[in-house]
């Protein structure tokens, strides 16, 4: 995701600040995307793969004024942070979707480095003190495991051109590091007994080296 959009509503909405309005932009922010609610004629994934810290680095760059997190408990299109409230899940059988793909399925990594980003959003300054720490995520499941169910990649309803919901996906391990610094770290992820190498594709925005939050994943 880019942030040509961002930019253009922000200069946009410049404009009007003056004029008295009390226009303000409000910058969301989702980890990622995924339904299959029959009932309510929804079936498609957009690709998130990286989405949730990415989009805090671009927040961060943007500086809007606001920043709406979506969503804390928005089950049905499985962008969620906060706990799953299994008696809260009566929608799958509402919907009438296929299964339940919320249950037991947790987000609260998510929420981890949530404290380092907002004070950084709001000081513009890392923290003296950083408390080091990893995340990871990823799909229970390969992208072609089993059939798609008739769920898109995108979704023609928005616009967007359709595509197989796996040119969406990545059979990988995402990981996030709160670090100090990357000098000597090292990382690691076993997958099915097997132990793979992997870096950081992504390091904070004063680069490689310095505290923030270091993204990458496997294989």
């Amino acid at each position: 995701m880019m942030v040509d959009g961002d930019r253009a509503v922000q200069e946009a909405l410049r404009g009007k600040e003056g004029g008295g309005g009390g226009v303000y932009m409000m910058m969301p922010v989702a980890p990622w995307f995924f339904n299959n609610l029959p009932g309510f004629n929804k079936n498609w994934l957009w690709r998130g793969d990286e989405l949730w810290d990415v989009r805090w680095a671009q927040v961060i760059e943007v500086q809007p004024d606001f920043v709406q997190i979506l969503t804390w408990n928005d089950y049905g299109e499985s962008h969620y942070i906060g706990p799953v409230i299994e008696k809260e899940l009566g929608l799958f059988e509402s919907a009438r979707a296929p299964v339940n793909y919320v249950k037991g399925i947790s987000h609260d990594g998510w929420r981890k480095f949530l404290p380092f980003y907002i004070q950084l959003y709001k000081t513009g300054q890392v923290p003296a003190q950083i408390e080091e720490g990893v995340a990871a995520y990823y799909r229970t499941a390969p992208a072609l495991v089993c059939p798609s169910g008739g769920t898109s990649g995108n979704d023609e309803g928005h616009g967007e051109v359709e595509v197989p919901p796996e040119q969406l996906m990545e059979d990988s391990v995402f990981y996030s590091a709160l670090l100090s610094s990357d000098e000597g770290v090292t990382v690691t992820v076993s997958i099915g007994g097997k132990e793979l190498t992997g870096g950081f594709n992504r390091v904070p925005a004063a680069g490689a080296g310095t505290p923030g939050v270091y993204m990458g994943s496997v294989p």
